[in-house]
């Protein structure tokens, strides 16, 4: 293909992949602009193949522009009905919305007229799908599906490894142990077996779990450095910004909209819990990690893109900005559902865009949701993300983000007092009434039975989290980390020395 820059110019040929790795380079580095620019030439130059508009929309549902994706997602759909992996993306994306209705209809159709050797990967997209609406026994079903297909299907044992009954899951376990002393499984599949043997393991031999916990992680962790790094560089441009001068030049914008309710904490601090418990208040409507306030704020960028990036932008014109962001916001894919209610926002991005917000939406409510550092760090360690993120499969990396996000936090809540609300983990854990009472008055809102009975009314969830919040609120996840202090201590030196505490 013929590779442009961004005005048009400076064409050079080379092939496809070759393409497709700069972009995910791009992507890597922060740069979705350059990788986006490459798919869209990709797709225009080479439209039999799928691969670069799969990789356009999945870049645009990671940045939260939906009206862009869904345009895309129709376009896939018209191109390459009968292609798995575009169906099998688009079906990821309506999941994302909140319709895995449509996802499952998209899913059914193409697996109908699938040949044998791609009904796997569509059995195990239903299964996944099936998975966020809390169907579990149904996705075990297309998981097996799956393994009728492809007998050596590491991604479909994967899945049952943390949806399976316990006996089915004990089947798992020498069939994945024999595999890998095989060695005959891909690299790209290693991940997958490692984590589902350490799933498989976790109950009854801890070391067992933590062993391949390490294998899996090492095969997917590269230097988090670089998006530290750019994290850091973002926190100082931030803390010289939001001045207390420039605070009060911005202030007595009046919100016409709804303010959201915030819950932002690191990964795996209980942010979806939270947001469920409250989202089953009839006076808010969860959106879960939406990404909204990113796309409003991109979107702005490219009206006033003339002025340049927000940290040139003089006090005025910030002010001048705060209604764009709020119409754009609420204008959202995943806002417009809302019809009146307080979002309750759990984009983990927030924490960028914090200060922003709370000009927009004075009354807006920060709920700072803290656990135990080690347990969350732990959590993430136990985590398959997917995505890039390359700093949660380091214990390393995984405690130096841990720090740099509650210095987030920690500006934050100088500069915005009122706005925030705090809630321990542990507390909601232990006493779950008392803390969802107190959590509610801090927030403005009267108690709603409701919201302890959350886990009866979940929707569809495509977190991390998804099989946890159907379930009661429970303190099994206090204190987990403690039986691995030893294994940890690389993120335990870090924490003690930065904290000043030490950990026992």
């Amino acid at each position: 293909m013929e590779l442009r820059d961004a005005f048009g110019a400076n064409p050079r040929r080379l092939p496809l992949a070759r393409a497709m790795r700069l972009a995910a380079a791009a992507a890597q580095r922060g740069d979705h602009g350059a990788a986006e620019h490459i798919y869209s030439q990709a797709m225009e130059q080479c439209p039999q193949n799928a691969g670069p508009a799969c990789r356009l929309l999945a870049s645009l549902r990671a940045r939260g522009e939906d009206e862009a994706a869904q345009m895309l997602a129709y376009r896939l759909q018209a191109m390459f009905p009968d292609d798995a992996d575009p169906v099998i993306e688009v079906a990821a994306f309506y999941s994302e919305l909140g319709e895995p209705a449509r996802a499952l209809s998209l899913l059914s159709g193409a697996l109908e007229r699938a040949p044998a050797e791609r009904a796997g990967g569509l059995q195990r997209a239903l299964a996944d799908t099936f998975i966020t609406t809390g169907e579990a026994a149904r996705a075990a079903e297309h998981f097996d599906l799956a393994l009728q297909s492809t007998p050596g299907d590491v991604l479909a044992m994967f899945g049952l490894s943390q949806i399976a009954p316990a006996q089915r899951r004990a089947d798992l376990l020498p069939r994945l142990e024999a595999m890998e002393r095989g060695g005959e499984v891909p690299a790209h599949e290693l991940p997958h077996l490692y984590f589902a043997l350490a799933y498989l393991c976790q109950a009854d031999d801890p070391a067992r779990y933590f062993h391949y916990l390490q294998l899996a992680n090492r095969c997917v962790a590269t230097d988090a450095g670089p998006y530290l790094g750019g994290l850091r560089e973002h926190y100082l441009k931030v803390e010289a910004l939001f001045t207390p001068s420039l605070l009060a030049a911005c202030a007595g914008h009046e919100a016409q909209s709804p303010a959201p309710v915030l819950v932002l904490a690191p990964p795996r601090s209980g942010t979806t819990l939270v947001e469920q418990v409250l989202g089953a208040h009839p006076q808010l409507h969860p959106v879960g990690e939406s990404l909204a306030f990113v796309a409003a704020y991109n979107q702005v960028l490219r009206e006033r893109q003339a002025e340049g990036p927000l940290w040139q932008w003089q006090p005025g014109q910030l002010h001048e900005a705060l209604p764009r962001l709020e119409r754009h916001y609420m204008g959202h894919q995943r806002l417009r559902t809302a019809a009146g209610m307080q979002p309750v926002d759990k984009s983990i991005e927030n924490i960028r865009y914090l200060g922003l917000i709370l000009l927009a939406w004075p009354r807006a409510k920060v709920i700072r949701l803290r656990r135990h550092p080690l347990d969350t760090i732990v959590s993430c360690y136990h985590q398959f993300f997917t995505g890039g993120f390359t700093h949660l499969f380091d214990l390393e990396a995984l405690a130096h983000y841990y720090l740099l996000f509650q210095q987030y936090m920690d500006f934050w809540q100088a500069r915005f007092p009122d706005n925030f609300v705090e809630l321990e983990y542990e507390a909601l854990a232990s006493r779950p009434e008392e803390s969802i009472r107190k959590l509610l008055a801090d927030c403005g809102l009267p108690f709603d039975k409701a919201c302890l009975e959350f886990h009866r009314h979940v929707g569809s969830v495509v977190t991390a989290s998804k099989l946890q919040v159907r379930q009661p609120v429970h303190s099994a996840a206090v204190a987990r980390w403690k039986p691995f202090a030893r294994q940890l201590q690389p993120a335990i030196t870090i924490l003690e020395r930065e904290l000043q505490c030490e950990f026992s």
